[in-house]
């Protein structure tokens, strides 16, 4: 239990001992001496000693009061600042954390991992994969059937574009679907579909399949879902379902959270085929129960972390276009003018350096490169010169002296020149020697 006065009690304490302090300073009436005497023995007090003069007693009484005055002027100021202390006790404190300043930049990106280009088959792996696989989708087999499936069903619709959309359509759908299926190697996922495909071949309460299991994507608690043309969910979901009679049940089929099951409760038929409607009821059987591992697996393959080996060159160019490989720039031929000006150049400044030397011992390499800048100024000579063309190489006929029509003006010949061959350029004399040279000289 807290004893401590309150100020105010405080106060009227401190003014009620003054007023007795005060009370008790008035001189006493003078007793008898015998009745002092009486008092001081009573008392074990020695008769001879004197009693403390008045003037002493007054002395300690001011002291006292002085003591009292500043009590009670303390006793005041606590009672004056009572409401706001207790105020400030009672207010709500703002919360104060510690924390080390490391500056307003925010950390970076990330940088996307690039895509993955698919590649073809090696030998190896023709041996390995019968000719049913089309395609290997992080090491498990796609069959050529459950493309061509597909492919026939989005063929009867008039609304699904060219056969290179739809096949780009239906493959980037099974690589997301195969990617998935392949991050979960272990998962009973199949067995559980099967088993409740039995069971609501028999009449048992899709309610409960889907509160045991899960829903379809789209569908309602009860597991009632509308499925249309060119639907959201995907073309293995719409041809399973429009596949079904009233009342059927599919087989358990992929997709990109595990193994779906579907019941036809109805089918609506439209004006047109794409306006058909089926109306199911679905429970799906996923892989895992944990959605971050689903997400970050869906997310991988949309992103084109998958790794896609095709069986030839023509299921590689019927992929979607982020998982072929980018196409090879063709490589320019190197000019021959160019190279064979190049090796003169070589071997001229070759010959230039034996020569500074005039070493006796290297006569014989000077007339080996002689003799090889002799053999490239011939050929040279015979490429045809820039912005010219062979005549030879023009089909049709060109008359003698003659240019093909657009092409270079015709060559004229002077004095100290060498004639060329037919549809050759003109080399300048000096370069080579003019009985090396086909024609004549002027």
């Amino acid at each position: 239990m807290d004893l401590r006065l309150p100020p105010a009690a405080l106060l009227s304490a401190a003014l009620l001992f003054a007023s007795t302090a005060l009370a008790q300073s008035e001189t006493p009436a003078a007793k008898p001496p015998a009745v002092a005497e009486e008092s001081q023995a009573s008392q074990g007090q020695d008769p001879e000693k004197q009693d403390p003069s008045s003037g002493d007693v007054i002395t300690q009484l001011r002291e006292k009061k002085a003591q009292l005055q500043r009590e009670i002027e303390y006793a005041r100021e606590r009672a004056k600042n009572a409401n706001k202390m207790l105020a400030n006790k009672l207010a709500r404190q703002p919360q104060s954390i510690k924390s080390i300043d490391a500056g307003t930049k925010t950390p970076p990106r990330p940088k996307a991992a690039p895509v993955q280009k698919a590649r073809t088959f090696t030998p190896g792996e023709l041996q390995s994969h019968g000719a049913d696989t089309m395609m290997l989708v992080d090491g498990i087999a796609v069959k050529q059937a459950e493309f061509e499936g597909l492919m026939n069903y989005m063929r009867s619709l008039a609304n699904t574009g060219t056969d290179a959309m739809r096949s780009q359509r239906i493959l980037f759908e099974l690589i997301r679907t195969y990617a998935v299926a392949a991050a979960f190697p272990d998962s009973n996922a199949k067995q559980r579909a099967t088993s409740v495909a039995d069971q609501m071949k028999n009449g048992a309460d899709v309610f409960e399949l889907v509160e045991s299991n899960s829903a379809v994507l789209g569908a309602q608690p009860d597991g009632t879902i509308t499925v249309t043309r060119n639907s959201f969910l995907g073309t293995s979901l719409e041809k399973a379902a429009f596949e079904l009679k009233e009342g059927e049940t599919s087989a358990p089929f992929r997709n990109v959270f595990g193994f779906c099951v579907l019941q036809a409760t109805k089918i609506e038929k439209g004006a047109k085929p794409e306006l058909d409607r089926i109306i199911a009821k679905g429970v799906q059987v996923r892989y895992v129960d944990d959605q971050n591992r689903l997400n970050m697996a869906q997310g991988n393959a949309s992103r084109g972390q998958v790794e896609v080996v095709a069986r030839d060159d023509k299921v590689l160019e019927m992929l979607p276009a982020m998982y072929r490989p980018n196409p090879v720039a063709p490589v320019k031929p190197a000019d021959p003018r160019t190279t064979l000006t190049n090796q003169l150049q070589i071997i001229k400044k070759r010959m230039a350096e034996i020569a500074k030397r005039n070493d006796p011992n290297s006569k014989a390499e000077l007339e080996t490169l002689q003799n090889q800048a002799i053999e490239i100024q011939k050929a040279i000579g015979k490429l045809p010169k820039e912005g010219m063309i062979d005549m030879e190489s023009v089909p049709g006929k060109v008359a003698p002296g003659k240019v093909a029509p657009g092409k270079a003006a015709p060559i004229k010949v002077e004095p100290g020149k060498v004639i060329p061959a037919k549809g050759k350029a003109p080399i300048n004399e000096g370069d080579v020697k003019s009985a090396d040279l086909p024609g004549k000289k002027l």
